[in-house]
Formats: C-alpha cells, structure tokens, sequence
C-alpha cells in the first residue's frame, strides 16, 4: 500500500524538546507504515526524530544576509539528527538576543521579524525544489499567530496544489483580548486576516479544545475536530503513597504572566510550611527571569527555579513527583492568552496518573476541562489555594484519589490510537474527495 505523504510546514523544527516536536512526535508516532513525513521549517535549530523522513531549512541569519547579497543561498535541506539537546546551536551573541527578545517583547521586534521574511529571498528554487521532490499528498500546517509564517504555508500550498489540514492550537483570531496598547490591535487585526487564510485553504480544521471548537465552528462555519496531544491508557501505574514533604513539579514556559501563578502557590506553601516543612514545588523553566521573578519564584524550603532540563529528564522527574502542576495566567491582561489553549503537558500529567493541582480561571479551556471532569484540584483564588493545600496536607489519601481521576479523564478523553485513527480517516477522506 502506497504510503501519504505528508508535509508539515511550521516554524520551529521538529525537535522533541520543543513544544511543536514534542507534541507532533506524539501525535504520528507509530503511523511510519501509513505515512511518510517531510518538515519544512524557518528557525535555526534541528530536526531530531526520525519519523520525519526529510527535512528543509531556513534561518533567519540567511534571510538576513539574502538582503544585503545578491548570491547568498538561502534554505537548504538538511540531515535528521539523533540528539537529545535541543539542536538550536546558536551563537552566544544569537543567544542574548533572543534572551532580550523574550524579556522585552517589543512589537518593533516581531514587525522587524516580519519585514526579514517580506524581504527575505525565501521562497527561491531550493524552497520550490525540496516540495517538488517530495510530491506531497497532504500539506499538514500548525497555524500561527503571525503573517510570515501563514505567508510561507500559503505559498507551499500555491505549489504543491495538494488538499491542506490546519491545526490552531492558541486563539490566534478572536478579539477576545486585553489590551491598551493600539500597536497590539494594529498587529492582532493584520495577522488574523492571514490566518483566515490559511483556515479557509484547509480542507480541515482541527482545534485543541472543546471551548475552542464551539467558538471556531461559529466564527469559520466548520465542523472542527479536536486533536491533542495523546497517551495508551492501557494499564494505571500502581500508587505509591509518598512521604512529606511534598514534592511539587512544574516544567514550561512561565511567560504571559503565569509566573505571578507560580508565585501564589509558593507564597501559600510558604504559609503552609510556618509549622513544618509539608512541601516544597521545584520549577524547570526556559523562560528568561528577570530579577523580580527571581525573587518571588525563590523561597527557600518553599518555591525554587531549576533551570531547563530536556524532554526526557522532564518525564522522569514527572514520574517522581508527589504533585504535578498546572497554572495559567490570572491577571487582565494575560489571562486570555489562556483561553482556548490546552496544555500539552496535562496529558503527560493524565498518564502517569500523578494528582494534579491546577491555579487559573475557569473561562480558560484547560482550567474548564479539568473541573468538568474533576480531574484536579482547581483552584481560580489565592483563599482557594490556601485552603486546598490544607486539604492535600490534612487528607493524604486526596492524591491518590486526584490521580486516579486524572488518569480516567485521560482515558476518556485523549487517547492517541483514537486521535490518530481521526487522522488516518480524514486524510484517506480528504484525498479521496
């Protein structure tokens, strides 16, 4: 049987230390006799799993230096590479840029980004020659919230003339947002007409929450599928009652304001430990911190930062944890950023059926889904906080309860041979029409 030919156009390479690889490494493993795979990105960095068959490249260093030379090459595919580390392989002058870049966030940066890629040399012979080797059945695309990236996925379309799937994880259209600054809405309002785009060139639309589908049904007239991130909920590992203190895990981003969550459940461990210390939560983060986040994500016997760990140190320390944790933003402004998005990690959570303590509003589709299935200990105030670490600490036998709970909303929900048999009928479906 003729393999599908899929390729993936994202911004990021497929590596499994980044979100974007690590959840689509999730998603098609194990389909490699079905389907065969090609990623097409645009960020410095390497792709390291091999389901992907082939892979192109273009940085942003080359778009640059496309500017200023005539014969400067641009785009080039590249090996998959068998590493563990995250592959960026930048510069240490690279490195601190972007630490700036993350750390400011101007939008004069990301108009500055977007004016590289409007006169960057990228879509060039090399970029036309790799999708043309590749013949394509299918063109799979993560839809950003951005114009150069949906841009380039507009053009592989234009080319390869094949049927086109998106994937929206983030709400990257709607004008549910907090915001005074006009420069956000100027930015907001030109990229969502590009990712209208891209939504109306799929044949398909898959989204990561059910608050999202309701919302993307309406707004676009489709009838969108959810998709996330997946697990064999075969066998629940057994329970091990642990000891105190405590050990509470986090690993993630911390950006868009949900370090100030971190920070109440460390200022309410701190509250819980003044009689002895029940627990203590450890924070693995790539997001640069600035000196008052240092301050307030470090208490000592309380809260601490750790630096960044790869993927598979993550799944490691997830299995040795008592607590697993899940925050989003609260404050007016970030807290939207939460809306429609669902958090890879929560499956991960699910499957190592550890309990799971969870701070953010319910309005935010990660928070509505774990309180829907009472899948963890919510809790949306700091008097909330408070009085369910007293809970946790008085009544031992929750954890075990809570991630019993969370294994069963995994089964119910986000089961991969589930998800990837939706795939494998929707390509077989889209092709055939």
């Amino acid at each position: 049987m003729k393999k599908i030919k899929v390729l993936v156009v994202s911004a990021k390479g497929w590596n499994t230390n980044n979100v974007f690889g690590n959840s689509y490494s999730n998603i098609f493993s194990g389909l490699d006799e079905k389907i065969e795979i090609a990623n097409l990105y645009n960020a410095s960095g390497v792709v390291n799993d091999t389901i992907v068959k082939y892979a192109y490249r273009t940085t942003e260093k080359e778009l640059a230096m496309s500017i200023l030379k005539r014969n400067q090459k641009v785009g080039s595919q590249v090996k998959i590479e068998n590493i563990t580390g995250t592959g960026e392989n930048l510069t240490d002058s690279e490195k601190k840029f972007l630490r700036f870049a993350k750390l400011l966030r101007w939008k004069v940066l990301y108009w500055g980004r977007e004016l590289l890629w409007k006169l960057g040399k990228w879509n060039n012979d090399n970029f036309k020659k790799f999708i043309n080797d590749f013949q394509p059945d299918i063109i799979f695309v993560p839809i950003y919230g951005n114009v150069y990236m949906n841009r380039v996925q507009l053009a592989v379309k234009k080319i390869a003339d094949v049927p086109m799937l998106g994937y929206i994880s983030d709400d990257n259209y709607t004008l549910k947002k907090f915001s005074l600054s006009p420069l956000f809405w100027i930015d907001r309002l030109n990229f969502r007409r590009y990712v209208k785009k891209v939504v109306d060139a799929s044949e398909i639309l898959y989204v990561i929450s059910q608050v999202q589908k309701d919302d993307y049904d309406r707004i676009f007239n489709k009838d969108c599928r959810i998709l996330t991130k997946g697990f064999d909920f075969l066998e629940m590992p057994s329970y091990a009652a642990p000891e105190k203190p405590y050990q509470l895990f986090y690993a993630g981003n911390i950006g868009d304001g949900r370090w100030k969550s971190l920070a109440k459940i460390g200022k309410a461990i701190e509250q819980i430990n003044q009689n002895g210390q029940q627990m203590e939560l450890t924070i693995y983060t790539p997001t640069p911190l600035t000196t008052k986040m240092e301050k307030a994500l470090n208490i000592p016997g309380c809260i601490r930062t750790a630096g960044r760990i790869p993927y598979v140190e993550v799944v490691k320390k997830q299995r040795q944890a008592d607590i697993l944790v899940h925050i989003e933003p609260t404050d007016l402004t970030n807290r939207f950023s939460a809306y429609h998005g669902f958090s890879t990690k929560l499956v991960d959570y699910m499957g190592v059926a550890k309990p799971i303590l969870a701070y953010g509003l319910e309005m935010q589709a990660s928070i509505s889904h774990l309180k829907k299935y009472d899948a963890a200990i919510v809790c949306s105030t700091e008097e909330e906080l408070l009085e369910n670490l007293h809970k946790i600490c008085d009544n031992p036998q929750l954890l075990e309860e809570y991630g019993t709970k969370a294994w069963e909303c995994g089964k119910e929900n986000h089961n991969i041979k589930k998800f990837q048999k939706m795939l494998l009928d929707d390509f077989a479906e889209v092709l055939k029409n």
